[in-house]
């Protein structure tokens, strides 16, 4: 343990004080410890906790016997009969538990076996990895978060610059946000260890060799990036089609033939699972595994606090971790439509660089808001090297790992706690509730949207003037001509069948073409705009207007497409890139007039192709002709906005309509 340490955890307060203090209740955490084993071990701690060894939860020994570690068949039934008892408890009342001394909870443990090493023993270093791994899996790609080393936030700071940009405060709106979330003080002269998931953090490729080798080479250089290895793919049962069992000596079997496709599926062979726990042999213990995966730490780094929708039991193998827990429902979570539906809504909201709305930011992160935090249910664990802890379905938890920390995990399903304890453990409800319905909303919302599209193709028609009631569809109130003369190239007023022809579509992207050229070309210059006080030339008055209208002829020309076929997709992604290059801050605004037009279900629709577009540069090209040529950020944010609008109603018509059965349109009484 570290020396004493001032025990009050700093919170932001924005009124009288800089800071208030904030105290935590303790928690405690049961551990399971082998009765060879049964001293406890030294709380090994990281970094953003050690300032005060108190924040660590009180752990509570339960020694069970499992003297049958050796080859004797009956002993390992004994054995394996005494944990599984044990740790069933905590599966089906789905509450997190420390194992220490996991290697040894299987047959053979004390002598048989590998953990990524040749000498059948944790991990005793780095450098003895690359001398180790099979060369399949250190040649192997593996997916790797990078994020830049950055100085300290400066409003952070006791007495701090006022003269701060707006990126500047987002990021230490997180720094708030991520506080109230937490009891760990926060690292006011270090945030390299940081990796919140934000939009700074970097996704890129490494072979884990090189993930290996850097760590020598950061250190020597103090490099502008650190990376972490993160969920990289031991196996994974969607993958591969093929389900895992575990057997007595902890090696993973496979019951089909089939082929173990995962980035390193070579590791397989050299991992020793505690079969104690995760026997798959019983058909009454109904352990069902999901994913194994490899987490490798060159440096100290910690995650954003989120939950998972398996069990996991993550073991160490070398450096130590920091988990805090805490249950589900003392974390508002994300729309359960959204990309980041087991992240907390306070981290995606628009105050700390996400789009999310939150009209109450100011009071949930002021004195008020941080009184009521939820910090302080959490439960602060240490895992060391050798030890291992069981985290439930659906727990929000972060995890800090130190310097050269290696561990594994196994994200399984158990059919007597994974989704089915709703009437045994009622703090389950929170999170089985919104998984329930984000799992409805997810095998839903896809016909949900289309049907809206037409809805709101219609409405779109209907609000240019064109009268679609009766048995001669007609104009009530004139267009334009270029609305017009799209209308009828592309014969959009032919509802049904919905599908456009080739030609239909080339022509459609050609007026749009010639439109937006015509309308840039107009603003080709900066004349009139310099000087705030002088008269705008009276075709600069009128460009937005054109621009509103272009932007009307795109919405019609996008949500007649179907995103799911290939060539509207192609039609989708080539229809930016067509327009003029933007060169003036004139242009700019005129073209960020024309983003701010395209109608909601238009930037759903583009924003599913790119999603779905085989070609990852194509869809990337796309994104950024269309958001490169606005100003600054103000398009992409717009997108994101309608985008995020879109789905909130659609989930809204399948939550309120389908699951309550209450009609979404109706006015609230």
């Amino acid at each position: 343990m570290s020396a004493h340490h001032d025990r009050s955890v700093y919170k932001r307060n924005i009124t009288d004080t800089k800071y208030k203090k904030k105290y935590h209740n303790h928690n405690s955490i049961d551990v399971l410890v082998p009765n060879i084993f049964h001293d406890k071990q030294c709380c090994t701690t990281t970094s953003s906790y050690e300032r005060d060894d108190e924040l660590y939860s009180d752990e509570e020994l339960f020694v069970v016997v499992v003297d049958g570690i050796g080859d004797d068949e009956e002993d390992y039934e004994e054995g394996r009969s005494a944990a599984w008892r044990f740790f069933e408890k905590y599966l089906k009342r789905s509450e997190p538990l420390k194992v220490m001394h996991w290697t040894l909870l299987r047959q053979g443990g004390d002598t048989a076996g590998s953990y990524l090493n040749r000498r059948n023993d944790l991990v005793d270093s780095f450098d003895s990895l690359v001398e180790t791994l099979p060369k399949e899996s250190l040649d192997a790609l593996v997916t790797v978060q990078a994020k830049p080393r950055i100085a300290p936030c400066k409003l952070c700071q006791v007495d701090y610059d006022s003269n701060v940009t707006d990126g500047e405060r987002m990021r230490h709106n997180l720094h708030i946000t991520d506080s109230m979330l937490t009891v760990a003080p926060a690292c006011i002269g270090d945030e390299n260890n940081l990796f919140l998931g934000q939009e700074d953090q970097v996704t890129t490729e490494q072979t884990l060799r090189e993930v290996l080798i850097d760590r020598t080479y950061v250190q020597r250089t103090n490099a502008t990036t650190k990376v972490c290895a993160a969920q990289v793919n031991i196996y994974s049962k969607e993958g591969s089609n093929m389900t895992a069992t575990v057997n007595k000596r902890g090696r993973i079997v496979f019951e089909e033939e089939g082929e173990n496709t995962a980035p390193l599926a070579a590791l397989l062979p050299w991992i020793r699972l505690p079969s104690y726990l995760l026997s798959t042999e019983d058909d009454d213990r109904a352990i069902d595994i999901q994913e194994i995966n490899l987490w490798m730490c060159p440096e100290e780094c910690r995650t954003n606090t989120h939950y998972d929708g398996h069990h996991n039991i993550l073991m160490v193998l070398h450096g130590s971790k920091t988990v805090e827990l805490s249950p589900p429902g003392t974390v508002r979570g994300s729309p359960v439509h959204s990309n980041h539906a087991n992240h907390p809504f306070m981290l995606r909201c628009t105050q700390v660089g996400g789009h999310l709305v939150n009209e109450n930011f100011g009071f949930d992160t002021g004195p008020l808001g941080a009184f009521k935090d939820s910090s302080k249910n959490n439960i602060v664990v240490s895992v060391g090297a050798g030890e291992a802890i069981f985290i439930p379905e659906g727990w929000w938890h972060r995890v800090e790992s130190s310097d050269d920390c290696v561990a594994i995990n196994v994200w399984f399903d158990h059919d007597k706690s994974s989704l089915s304890s709703i009437a045994h453990n009622p703090h389950q409800l929170p999170y089985q509730a919104r998984e329930m319905v984000r799992r409805y909303i997810d095998a839903n919302i896809e016909d949900v949207n289309k049907d809206r599209q037409s809805f709101l193709f219609i409405e779109m028609l209907g609000q240019l003037g064109f009268e679609l009631v009766g048995w001669t569809p007609r104009w009530k109130v004139e267009p334009g001509q270029p609305i017009r003369q799209l209308f009828n190239k592309m014969e959009l007023g032919r509802i049904v069948p919905e599908e456009r022809e080739n030609e239909e579509i080339v022509r459609g992207m050609q007026i749009i073409e010639r439109y937006a050229s015509q309308l840039l070309g107009v603003a080709d210059s900066d004349d009139g705009i310099k000087d705030p006080g002088s008269v705008q030339p009276l075709r600069h008055l009128a460009l937005p207007l054109a621009a509103k209208s272009l932007g009307n002829m795109i919405s019609l020309f996008i949500t007649r497409l179907d995103p799911e076929k290939q060539r509207d997709r192609i039609a989708m992604m080539s229809l930016f890139k067509r327009f003029p290059a933007v060169s003036t801050n004139h242009q700019r605004q005129i073209f960020t007039s024309l983003v701010k037009s395209i109608s909601q279900g238009a930037c759903y629709t583009l924003s599913v192709a790119w999603e779905k577009h085989g070609s990852t540069s194509e869809a990337e090209d796309s994104f950024s002709s269309l958001f490169g040529r606005c100003i600054g950020d103000e398009g992409r944010k717009y997108f994101m906005k309608e985008v995020d609008e879109f789905r909130n109603e659609s989930a809204r018509r399948l939550i309120l309509g389908d699951l309550m059965l209450i009609n979404p349109s109706d006015d609230e009484e």
